[in-house]
């Protein structure tokens, strides 16, 4: 067994090996929320922060500026609802810890029947959750690089961190269009594969990031791994748009019966969270879909 394989192990929660079929042919579900519609009033706020545990809480209000807080809070009480959906239980019966990496996983009450993973910024949450499957997700926002004066001293920096057949794909056909947003569109989706798997597997600082080797196929958004200059069939790789201005990636877990484009994704969006009398979060759901 690997280094890496053994780490993977020991950052999973463990799951039921008795879960059956059923669970692991179940859909991936995910859930995708517009912070920028969404500014709860304080008594909305007060209410679902009540259904957080102390420790949730606490982080929540660290962040200094209110559209982190509200990022937080929201991908908390999605976590938390999306739980009890897929468990059957009320949202206060779970109970979340995290790994000595900091990767957040549910403890209590079926350890090992609840994968997720959540990613935010910009204007979006994003939620992706299985029964038993592990699976990561990351959000990118197409925005110039802050702290770089330009778009190529950016590129600069960050071309230590992909191989040079991704730094070729990235740097694909006219280094002049749109001042170079074209390229940094297709870095930050190549950005975002790299994270989706890192968090999928659960390790994060440490990881040589030239190790993994995307190829995406921008009309399909299949991606396939190259790991360590082997291609690696372990998980299936997406690339989708939430909006003109978003990208997100997701890594799942694959199983011997998925066709070859992987298992199956339901996306809902949300609008909103709201409270009802008795204080319980309320996911307010629109009908458009990543594309």
């Amino acid at each position: 067994m690997s280094t890496e394989q053994q780490q993977q192990q020991q950052q999973q929660p463990q799951k039921d090996e008795d879960g059956g079929a059923a669970a692991a042919e179940a859909p991936v579900q995910a859930w995708a929320l517009s912070v920028a519609r969404w500014a709860p009033e304080d008594a909305v706020r007060a209410k679902l922060e009540e259904g957080l545990q102390p420790e949730e809480k606490e982080r929540v209000r660290k962040f200094r500026f209110e559209v982190d807080r509200n990022r937080a809070l929201a991908g908390r009480v999605m976590t938390r609802e999306m739980a009890a959906k897929m468990l059957s239980v009320a949202p206060a019966m779970i109970v979340l810890q995290r790994t000595e990496m900091g990767k957040p996983f549910v403890a209590q009450p079926d350890p090992g029947s609840f994968s997720f993973n959540l990613s935010h910024h910009g204007d979006w949450v994003v939620l992706m959750a299985h029964p038993s499957r592990c699976v990561g997700v990351d959000i990118m926002k197409y925005e110039d690089p802050k702290g770089s004066r330009s778009i190529e001293d950016f590129f600069t920096t960050m071309r230590s961190s992909f191989t040079p057949g991704e730094w070729e794909r990235i740097r694909l056909g006219d280094k002049d269009d749109a001042l170079g947003s074209a390229h940094l569109q297709r870095f930050y989706k190549y950005w975002s594969l790299k994270e989706a798997y890192l968090k999928a597997i659960g390790i994060g600082i440490g990881f040589g990031l030239q190790r993994a080797s995307f190829f995406l196929d921008e009309t399909s958004g299949l991606a396939k791994l190259d790991l360590d200059g082997v291609r690696d069939t372990k998980f299936t790789f997406r690339l989708s748009e939430l909006d003109s201005e978003h990208c997100v990636a997701v890594a799942i877990e694959t199983s011997p019966k998925d066709a070859d484009s992987g298992p199956s994704v339901v996306w809902t969006r949300m609008n909103a969270i709201e409270t009802n009398d008795e204080g319980r979060a309320i996911l307010v759901p629109s009908k458009e879909a990543p594309s």
